[in-house]
């Protein structure tokens, strides 16, 4: 005998278990869901009322599962299965229209199973209770006024409401534990799917619009260098960049980082009427032991960028006493 998971439909025929009492005629199933994708449905509002799914294009998915067991002599001829949704908060009540929604299966004669454990999928358009759970969020917001709140303070917070959903089995058995009749049963533990009235997102305030037309960006940057080495040991770079940027007559701020992780101080530079601007800048190369090798790059400080690194390889056989930017 098989245990059912929710409300099970036991047929007995007494007078055959009385006159064969070793052998199991009993017709037994079950019929739950068992869980959803989403697994919360979240309904937002304008403050004032809830209005609608914060998603509600396209199907959720509700899983259940479908079991049914004939005894020895049995076997199932076709089954069905459909949900049940009952609105959890307020006045419950079950919503109509998901009938179209079952599943079901027939089976041929000579291959109808004696027992079926069968997971299922349902898929369901929210719109179908999209209207639900928005009443039951518009719900809970009356009994909250009623309690003398305003509406500042029922949207500022986020409350749980939900639905009941189970399903419907039918099974067409025939057989010594068959009633002769499609055998209907209704799971008894319904899945709660959660709804969650969100509370009001406060909205960002708009920069200031002078703000936004002063802002400055930077499309383009690119860094050219030249090297000098001498036998006096001058060890140096003179570097050229080109900016282009999003607006004339405008002030860039930006520093050199040099491949040692040093970095300079802070230049301006200010566009042209075309919005391009070249900087010009010679950089003393610590003279070490061997071949001096390395980069340079300019970067944003009022606006984000970056240049290309302009790399560097030379020999300088003087210890020089100026070193990368600082």
């Amino acid at each position: 005998m098989k245990t059912s998971h929710s409300a099970t439909a036991l047929f007995l025929v007494t007078s055959l278990m009385a006159t064969i009492p070793c052998t199991s005629f009993a017709d037994t199933g079950s019929a739950f869901m068992n869980g959803s994708n989403p697994k919360v449905l979240n309904v937002v509002s304008d403050g004032k009322s809830y209005k609608k799914l914060s998603f509600n294009k396209g199907n959720f998915s509700l899983y259940g599962q479908l079991e049914f067991e004939t005894g020895s002599l049995g076997h199932i001829k076709s089954w069905e299965a459909t949900p049940i949704i009952y609105t959890e908060y307020g006045l419950p009540h079950k919503i109509a229209g998901f009938s179209a929604y079952k599943k079901s299966k027939s089976y041929p004669a000579l291959k109808r199973p004696k027992s079926i454990n069968t997971k299922l999928v349902f898929a369901i358009p929210y719109n179908k209770i999209e209207a639900a759970a928005v009443s039951m969020c518009n719900i809970k917001a009356t009994v909250l006024r009623k309690q003398g709140k305003s509406n500042k303070q029922i949207f500022s917070q986020a409350y749980d409401v939900g639905f009941k959903v189970s399903m419907k089995g039918k099974v067409d058995s025939n057989g010594a534990g068959s009633s002769g009749k499609k055998q209907i049963w209704e799971g008894s533990s319904p899945y709660k799917f959660q709804v969650h009235c969100k509370k009001l997102q406060k909205v960002a305030k708009p920069s200031n619009n002078k703000e936004l037309s002063n802002k400055i960006s930077v499309k383009k940057a690119l860094i050219s260098l030249k090297q000098v080495a001498s036998l006096s040991g001058v060890c140096r770079v003179d570097t050229t960049t080109g900016i282009l940027a999003t607006k004339a007559n405008s002030t860039i701020k930006y520093r050199f980082i040099h491949s040692s992780g040093k970095k300079s101080k802070v230049f301006t530079v200010k566009t042209k009427a075309n919005k391009t601007a070249k900087i010009s800048q010679k950089w003393d190369i610590p003279n070490k032991k061997g071949k001096e090798t390395g980069w340079i790059q300019v970067e944003g400080v009022n606006t984000t960028f970056h240049s290309n690194k302009a790399t560097y390889s030379m020999n300088c056989h003087t210890v020089a006493n100026k070193y990368a930017p600082t």
